[in-house]
Formats: structure tokens, C-alpha cells, sequence
């Protein structure tokens, strides 16, 4: 396998990309609730996730769509497990902002 300068292998590379993939795909194909004031708030909440800068979105989607571990998610990007568990608490802080949650902590 060919090296990057990060340390990471192509297949490391193109296996975090369809990881990515696979999260964003899960996210976009989710089904909407029947309730007309539910789907409001899927669709607030599917622009506020689409808003998130890509590291903290990927973990997101892996964590909370596709059930994986926070070992699970640092195998998959090559990060460790605090970093999984910060950029999770990271991106849910922005999504409680940008959603109008300023109270929830």
C-alpha cells in the first residue's frame, strides 16, 4: 500500500471515505414521520446536521444514525476515541444552537 504524508494508507483513506459515505446516505434516506410539525423539525434538524463542518457531521451520523461505538467510530476515521467523543459533544452543542435549545446542556 502507498503511504500519505499523515501516516494513513490509501484503503485507510477509502475505507474513511465510505464510511462518510455510507453515514450521509443513512442520514438522507431516513424516513419522515407522518406528523406535519414532526417533518418540520426533521427538516430543521437534517439542515442543521448538513450545516456541520464534515469531521463533527461524519461522527454525528455514525453515533447517532448507525449505532456505532465511539471505538467503532475512531477505528473507522482513524481517530482516537476521545476525539470521537469530543467532536460528538461539539457537534451536538451546535446543533442545540442551531436549533433554538439554548437551555438543554
Amino acid at each position: 500500500m502507498i503511504g500519505d504524508p499523515t501516516g494513513g494508507s490509501r484503503t485507510d483513506q477509502h475505507t474513511d471515505r465510505r464510511s462518510r459515505h455510507r453515514a450521509e446516505v443513512a442520514l438522507a434516506e431516513s424516513p419522515a414521520p407522518e406528523t406535519g410539525g414532526a417533518s418540520v423539525e426533521r427538516i430543521q434538524l437534517r439542515r442543521a446536521v448538513d450545516s456541520l463542518p464534515e469531521r463533527l457531521r461524519t461522527v454525528v451520523i455514525l453515533k447517532a444514525v448507525e449505532g456505532y461505538s465511539h471505538g467503532e467510530i475512531a477505528e473507522l476515521l482513524g481517530i482516537s476515541r476521545g476525539a470521537s467523543e469530543v467532536r460528538l459533544s461539539r457537534a451536538l452543542a451546535r446543533l442545540r444552537e442551531g436549533m433554538g435549545d439554548h437551555d438543554a446542556a
